[in-house]
């Protein structure tokens, strides 16, 4: 289909060689974005999840624990805790721990959403 489509541009391109820079133009754009919007379009849906592709389940797992871990990033301890550095798979877990718990007003402030925690705790996982 596509190679046919490829082919009927370049058919009508040189029959129609009077045609504007412009109509020339806007064809090419249509018969790229037939041509190439199937295998886009799965990689843009992809990347609407705002978490880089590694941390996807660190972010599904904050966001379905949020409660719970705001809870035990204030007492430095739990069990969705201790998944979570498991996840990030970090050397020195009670370090960390310890760090949210020291860092919990920061991290919880008022204004922020759980995107801001969720990077907040992926940047301090850099430091473990």
């Amino acid at each position: 289909m596509r190679v046919k489509l490829i082919f009927l541009l370049l058919f009508i391109l040189t029959i129609n060689s009077s045609a504007k820079i412009d109509g020339i133009s806007d064809l090419i754009k249509t018969t790229i974005g037939i041509t190439f919007m199937p295998t886009i379009l799965p990689l843009y849906t992809t990347i609407q999840h705002n978490a880089p592709r590694p941390y996807f389940k660190q972010k599904k797992f904050i966001e379905d624990n949020f409660d719970e871990l705001k809870e035990e990033i204030a007492k430095g301890e739990g069990e969705h805790l201790d998944t979570l550095g498991g996840m990030f798979n970090l050397k020195d877990t009670e370090r960390w721990k310890l760090y949210l718990q020291t860092n919990f007003e920061e991290i919880y402030q008022e204004d922020k959403c759980q995107d801001d925690v969720f990077n907040y705790i992926v940047d301090s996982t850099t430091k473990f």
